[in-house]
């Protein structure tokens, strides 16, 4: 497939990752706890529900992989 001249490539992802998984449900919770919003660089206000809902995605998420982790990625999780 051609590219089309003027058209950028988006960049290309980093690799899908264990680690990866972790940490995006782990930045989900600390937004929804009132983490810095993008438009304004200050404090947004908590939405607790959204942040017990990707608390309790991590407890699954570790519940599930419980014994099937590297030391590394037990310890991130």
């Amino acid at each position: 497939m051609a590219e089309e001249k003027g058209v950028e490539k988006s960049p290309t992802p980093p690799p899908a990752e264990f680690s990866s998984i972790v940490a995006s449900l782990a930045t989900g919770a600390l937004m929804a706890l009132g983490g810095e919003s993008e438009e304004e660089g200050k404090p947004g206000a908590p939405d607790l529900p959204r942040a017990r809902y990707a608390i309790d995605l991590l407890e699954v998420l570790a519940a599930k992989t419980k014994g099937n982790l590297t030391p590394d990625e037990d310890r991130h999780l």
